[in-house]
């Protein structure tokens, strides 16, 4: 739960503090959509959490940490910063020298795994969910969660990358929508 808090406040600090948004209007629908996403993915944690639904089960409270928590946690970090890196390159194409927003037109990202993908935010937000999943690993809901997550963000780097296709006729070949070297 603590790991989803980080990720949901660095979240919060990036879309109110790094991101630079363009006029345009979000989908009401695809708002609820969100929100309905983060109550869910919150309440498939806390509903199989040892002593929520069986409180007689405060021996299952006892945590063992493993090498798959460990490496689970590690991924989370990584991916973690590198979907900041990415906002922060975002957000810098839309502001001058001083930080200050100069503009809300689109620009072609570089750096990073914007070398390798269109959106590296969506990539590693999928890498975020999956290692969520091998720290709650027995959790009933959470593969259900991720598995929207999976569809939802490959669907949206898949749009996007059309776009950029379309849109910028100097778009680099090599760039993939969100997996590396593969889609």
């Amino acid at each position: 739960m603590g790991l989803m808090t980080l990720h949901c406040c660095r979240r919060f600090y990036e879309t109110h503090f790094i991101s630079v948004f363009s006029d345009s209007k979000m989908n009401i629908g695809v708002y609820f959509v969100g929100l309905f996403h983060y109550f869910g993915a919150i309440l498939a944690i806390l509903c199989e959490a040892p002593g929520i639904l069986n409180r007689g089960d405060f021996e299952a409270m006892n945590y063992n940490f493993s090498l798959r928590h460990l490496l689970g946690a590690l991924v989370f970090f990584w991916a973690n910063k590198t979907q900041f890196d990415s906002a922060v390159i975002l957000g810098r194409l839309r502001k001058n020298e001083k930080g200050k927003i100069s503009t809300t037109k689109h620009f072609i990202p570089h750096g990073k795994y914007f070398e390798l993908v269109s959106c590296p935010h969506l990539m590693c937000e999928v890498v975020i969910y999956l290692s969520l999943w091998t720290i709650l690993w027995g959790n009933t809901n959470w593969p259900y969660v991720t598995l929207w997550v999976m569809a939802n963000q490959i669907e949206c780097g898949l749009l996007s990358h059309w776009w950029y296709k379309e849109t910028f006729k100097n778009y680099p070949k090599v760039r993939k929508a969100i997996i590396p070297y593969v889609l």
